[in-house]
C-alpha cells in the first residue's frame, strides 16, 4: 500500500481502529478514529483519564507501526489533553502542511450550533470564539502529509452537514 490517500474527517463516533498491512515497510499502518465525550467546557481529572485511557488503546493497537489517528478531539490545539498526543509522538496535519486557521468550530458563523446550544443550553459552551478541536494526527515512518484544510464549512443546500466541519488531509504512503 503505497501512494497518496485522502484521510477525511466528518465525525468519529467511537475509538476504533484498522490495520493495513504496508508492503514497503514491511509494517502496518493502524488508522484510528476518535470521540471524546468530555466537552470543551469541562476540566479535570475525568477529561485527562478518558485521554490517558485512549493513548493506552492506541499503544495496544498501533504499537509503535505508523498511525493515522483522526477524530473529535473536543480539546484546543494548546491544551493538556493535545499535548498527551504529541508526547506520545503524534504530529497535527494542520502544522504539517495545513491552509488557513483549521478552524472546525464556528459558533457564529454555523447555525447547527446554536440550535444546539438552545437545545442543550448546560452543554454546549457560550465562547464565541472560533476553535480548533477536530483534528488529523500522524504518527511514524513512511507518512508524509502533502495538504491540509478544513471541508464542509459551507451549507449544502441551506443545511451545514455537521455542527462540526471536516478536516482533509493528504498523506502519501511510503
Amino acid at each position: 500500500m503505497s501512494g497518496k490517500a485522502a484521510i477525511g474527517l466528518v465525525l468519529a463516533a467511537v475509538l476504533s481502529a484498522v490495520s493495513q498491512p504496508i508492503p514497503a515497510e514491511g509494517d502496518s499502518l493502524t488508522v484510528l478514529t476518535i470521540n471524546v465525550w468530555s466537552g470543551l467546557d469541562y476540566r479535570g481529572s475525568l477529561k485527562m483519564g478518558e485521554y490517558e485511557e485512549k493513548l493506552a488503546f492506541i499503544q495496544r493497537v498501533a504499537g509503535s507501526s505508523p498511525a493515522i489517528l483522526l477524530g473529535d478531539f473536543n480539546a484546543l490545539a494548546d491544551s493538556e489533553e493535545i499535548g498527551l498526543l504529541r508526547q506520545a509522538g503524534f504530529l497535527h496535519v494542520f502544522e504539517l502542511a495545513g491552509s488557513g486557521e483549521g478552524f472546525t468550530w464556528d459558533a457564529d458563523g454555523n447555525p447547527n450550533i446554536q440550535l444546539q446550544r438552545r437545545a442543550y443550553p448546560d452543554e454546549v459552551p457560550e465562547d464565541p470564539r472560533n476553535k480548533r478541536i477536530d483534528y488529523i494526527f500522524v504518527r511514524g515512518s513512511g507518512l508524509r502529509v502533502t495538504g491540509a484544510r478544513v471541508v464542509l464549512d459551507r451549507p449544502l443546500n441551506g443545511q451545514y452537514p455537521s455542527d462540526h466541519y471536516g478536516v482533509l488531509a493528504e498523506i502519501e504512503v511510503r
